[in-house]
C-alpha cells in the first residue's frame, strides 16, 4: 500500500487582542484552514507527548504562552468538528459536524465555553528533538552505539497532543430571542468547505488506525492502533471500520483456557447490554504456543452496546464473556474505550466524505493516486 503524505497547515489569520474581550475579530468569519491530503498507511506510530492546558479564549493574544491566535485557530476549528448549533441555537456534540465560522457560531461558542468548560484536544505530528533519524548514542565499554530512540521509540517522530480545557473570563454574549437558527448560519457555504473540514479531522483521526488495502477491491479497513500495539488484551470489545463507513463488532479473548464464548454482556455505567448468541460459523478459535485465542463477530444491526460506550466513553465500562466452559470479567481500559469513540467518529467522517464526493460526481477511494 502506497501514501502520499503532505504537510497539514493550519492558517491562523489576525485575531482581536486580549483587551476585546473574545478571541473573534469585528467581521465575520475566523481562523480558517487549508485543505488535506490523506494521511500515513499504518498511522498512529509516534510516540506521544501529552500537556493538560487550561486555555482562556478571552485572552487571546500574540504575547500569551499558551492563548496564542495560532492555538486558537486551532482549537476553534476543532470545536466546530465537533459540536453543532441545535434548534434552540445551542452547541451540541455532533461527531463528525461541519459548523460554519461566523457571528452567530462564534457568539454561541463564546456561551457554550463560558457554561461547560469543554476540553478539545489538539494533534500535532513533530520532529523527535531528543534523537536524530530515530536513533541514540550509547556507550557499551569504550564503544559509542545507536539505539532506538526511548522518546520516539525509534519513529523520530513524536506526536503533541494538547487537551485544552477552556474557559472564558471575557463578556458572555447575549441570546438572541429564540427562533431556529437560519440554515445559512448553521451550515457549510459551500459541499467543498464542508468536505474540506471533514478531510481535516478525518487527517487527524485516522492516524490513531492502522489501515490494510486490499489489492484487488481497493477497499480498506481501519483497525484502532490499540489493537496493534497491545495485541493480546484481553478480554475485549473490539471495533474496525470499513471503507463505506460500516462498523464491524467482535469480542477478543486469549488465555490459558478455553471459554467457547459466544456472547457477551456490557456494563455501560449503570446500563447493561446482553448480546445475541453468535452463530457458529461467525467465531473463530485458534490455539497458539502457550493459549488459545477465541473471536466472535456480532451482526451489523448489534451494535448498540458498542454505540453506548462511544457515547459515554468518560463511563465506566465492564465486559463479560460468556462461555459453555467459563466467563471472564474485566473493566475495559481508556484506551479501549477510546479506539471505540474514534471507530464511530471515523465510520461517521467517512459517510459524509463519500456522500458529497458522490454527490459531486468524485469516483474511487480516498487512498487512489492519482
Amino acid at each position: 500500500m502506497t501514501w502520499v503524505v503532505t504537510t497539514l497547515l493550519l492558517i491562523a489569520p489576525s485575531l482581536a487582542s486580549a483587551q476585546s474581550g473574545g478571541p473573534f475579530g469585528s467581521g465575520q468569519g475566523g481562523p480558517g484552514g487549508s485543505g488535506a491530503s490523506p494521511f500515513g498507511g499504518a498511522g498512529g506510530s509516534a510516540s506521544s507527548e501529552v500537556r493538560e492546558l487550561i486555555f482562556d479564549v478571552g485572552r487571546i493574544s500574540s504575547v500569551r504562552s499558551i492563548e496564542t491566535p495560532a492555538r486558537f485557530a486551532k482549537v476553534w476549528r476543532a470545536f466546530r468538528m465537533q459540536y453543532a448549533l441545535d434548534e434552540s441555537g445551542d452547541f451540541k456534540p455532533e461527531i463528525a459536524a461541519t459548523t460554519p465560522d461566523n457571528p452567530q457560531t462564534q457568539a454561541a461558542f463564546l456561551r457554550y465555553v463560558a457554561a461547560n468548560n469543554p476540553t478539545i484536544r489538539l494533534e500535532e505530528e513533530q520532529v523527535c528533538r531528543a534523537c536524530t533519524n530515530g536513533k541514540s548514542p550509547r556507550t557499551e565499554g569504550l564503544k559509542v552505539i545507536y539505539v532506538d530512540c526511548p522518546k520516539c521509540s525509534g519513529t523520530a517522530k513524536v506526536m503533541l497532543i494538547e487537551n485544552c480545557r477552556l474557559v472564558f473570563s471575557g463578556t458572555v454574549p447575549p441570546k438572541a430571542s429564540p427562533e431556529k437558527p437560519k440554515a445559512e448560519a448553521t451550515q457549510p457555504s459551500s459541499a467543498s468547505e464542508e468536505l474540506k473540514m471533514l478531510m481535516d479531522r478525518f487527517l487527524v483521526v485516522g492516524k490513531r488506525f492502522k489501515i490494510d488495502r486490499d489489492e484487488f477491491t481497493k477497499e480498506m479497513h481501519y483497525s484502532p492502533m490499540t489493537y496493534v500495539t497491545n495485541p493480546t488484551a484481553s478480554p475485549a470489545l473490539r471495533v474496525s471500520v470499513f471503507d463505506d463507513g460500516s462498523v464491524f463488532l467482535h469480542t477478543f479473548y486469549y488465555g490459558r483456557d478455553w471459554l467457547f464464548h459466544d456472547r457477551f454482556k456490557l456494563m455501560v455505567g449503570e446500563k447493561v447490554f446482553d448480546s445475541p448468541v453468535v452463530k457458529r460459523d461467525m467465531i473463530t478459535r485458534k490455539v497458539l504456543s502457550g493459549a488459545v485465542l477465541e473471536r466472535a463477530y456480532y451482526p451489523s444491526d448489534q451494535l448498540a452496546p458498542a454505540e453506548a460506550v462511544a457515547q459515554a466513553s468518560q463511563d465506566r465500562v465492564i465486559l463479560r464473556l460468556e462461555g459453555s466452559s467459563g466467563i471472564v470479567t474485566k473493566e475495559l481500559s481508556a484506551e479501549q474505550k477510546a479506539a471505540i469513540k474514534d471507530a464511530f467518529e471515523l465510520s461517521a467522517l467517512l459517510k459524509k466524505i463519500y456522500k458529497i464526493r458522490k454527490d459531486a460526481g468524485i469516483n474511487g477511494k480516498l487512498g487512489d493516486v492519482k
